[in-house]
């Protein structure tokens, strides 16, 4: 199976995604700030994940997380203020 475990941390300067395979020793970081911005690399991990028909599970996903990877998907590019 392709699990993932993810959580975002939004704050005005920063935006962070931390994931994990629940199965295999795969780690992804990501961030969106003032010094690094990773939104096409977020996007295209997105698409990579649908490919291989990965599920996310995370607390509070659905409520939170979910709709903000959406809006940066459809947008392509972001910072962290606007997310």
């Amino acid at each position: 199976m392709n699990d993932i475990i993810w959580d975002e941390e939004t704050y005005p300067n920063i935006f962070t995604i931390n994931a994990q395979h629940a199965w295999l020793p795969i780690e992804w970081s990501f961030e969106i700030s003032d010094w690094r911005n990773d939104s096409r690399a977020i996007v295209e991990w997105v698409q990579w994940l649908k490919s291989i028909d990965a599920r996310m599970v995370g607390f509070n996903s659905i409520g939170f997380d979910y709709p903000i990877l959406h809006t940066l998907c459809r947008m392509g590019h972001a910072d962290a203020r606007t997310l």
